[in-house]
């Protein structure tokens, strides 16, 4: 999944489409659920969690490629949980972000004690590595994997920013879905 996942960042990068030569289907994604299934798969070993995600209420779903947005989410999630010491959470919140073009919701992950005071430069060299290398390390290593995350991110109309305290997934949002009150976005 990691190779795909390369493979579609590096397209989008190149201004190409899929591999059919036409452009991904975006559709209305409820970006809440996709994230309780991140949560349930890096539950840990008695399935309590190991990531918390606070979500206000009524948001509306995003508008992007159902599997690529599960990526995204997968890929950052998967690259900060390795980093947690001890019994420390992933923890953060879902929001809705009023904005002239419509919003955006944005999902935001507190940095793990090891990512603190680190900036955007170190976490996204591919080289880089506090402390020299951690076992536990992502896969594809830090920066790489923060890298893809945000490849990823541009090839859905998304934006990863990186703050001081927490790491920011920015996605648009669909218009015109219903929402779970019977409102619409």
């Amino acid at each position: 999944a990691a190779f795909d996942d390369i493979d579609t960042a590096a397209r989008a990068a190149a201004g190409r489409d899929d591999q059919a030569g036409s452009p991904p289907v975006r559709s209305a994604v409820d970006v809440q659920a996709v994230i309780e299934n991140a949560a349930r798969s890096f539950a840990g070993e008695e399935g309590e969690a190991r990531l918390r995600i606070a979500a206000s209420a009524h948001l509306p779903f995003a508008h992007v490629e159902p599997v690529q947005c599960e990526r995204m989410i997968q890929h950052l999630v998967r690259t900060l949980m390795p980093l947690t010491q001890g019994q420390e959470m992933v923890q953060g919140a879902l929001w809705f972000q009023p904005d002239g073009a419509g919003g955006r919701l944005i999902l935001g992950l507190d940095r793990p004690a090891r990512l603190k005071g680190l900036d955007e430069h170190e976490l996204l060299d591919p080289g880089y590595g506090a402390d020299g290398d951690w076992p536990d390390a992502p896969l594809l290593g830090l920066g790489f994997s923060m890298r893809l995350v945000r490849s990823l991110a541009l090839a859905q109309d998304c934006a990863l920013r990186i703050e001081n305290e927490r790491i920011l997934l920015e996605l648009p949002v669909a218009h015109g879905v219903a929402l779970a009150d019977g409102e619409t976005a």
